[in-house]
């Protein structure tokens, strides 16, 4: 029995928290203080391509992050900071675009 995330949902919870925490950052940067922070993550996998049923993308199917801010600035400035969030983070980046991965099996011991 399951206890935890499974890898895709740990994946869009860790692309949710580090676009939150670059939201955090580019505020400091820019004299905005966030009294709140809340990061509402929307995803889906169609699990048919990971088990390799049906010929369909594996994979996060889509993901929609919304950011919840109150702050001591106007709602234009939070959407600024919430685009530059997404603009400058790295993990964006990677899961929008495919990104080469190696991997090696390798012997135990």
């Amino acid at each position: 029995m399951s206890r935890g995330p499974v890898p895709w949902e740990a994946a869009a919870v860790c692309a949710g928290g580090l676009r939150g925490q670059r939201v955090v950052e580019l505020a400091a940067l820019a004299g905005v203080e966030i009294t709140s922070l809340e990061v509402v993550i929307d995803a889906g996998v169609d699990l048919r391509g990971a088990y390799d049923v049906a010929d369909v993308r594996v994979g996060l199917a889509g993901a929609t992050i919304e950011f919840r801010v109150e702050a001591n600035a106007e709602p234009h400035v939070l959407d600024d900071l919430a685009r530059a969030a997404v603009r400058t983070s790295p993990v964006a980046a990677s899961l929008a675009s495919p990104i080469f991965l190696q991997i090696a099996g390798r012997p135990s011991g």
